[in-house]
């Protein structure tokens, strides 16, 4: 293992440097709408789920009273 390992790195020393890859720069107020947009959406999210969760409450509550009757 020793000779192929030393084989390999003599090896990739030889190989061409690959260019770099140009990243997409986002600009910051590409980045604050998304950052907003984001947040409005979990948000209204969490807020939905809060309501929903309010409601099968309500649901399961009248159900607990019918049944009593």
């Amino acid at each position: 293992m020793g000779w192929t390992l030393g084989y390999m790195t003599n090896i990739t020393t030889g190989l061409p440097k690959v260019p770099k890859l140009e990243l997409y720069l986002i600009t910051t107020p590409v980045f604050l709408a998304v950052v907003i947009i984001t947040s409005i959406l979990i948000i209204l999210g969490l807020i939905s789920i809060f309501f929903a969760c309010k409601f099968r409450r309500q649901q399961y509550k009248a159900l607990g009273q019918n049944s009593r009757i």
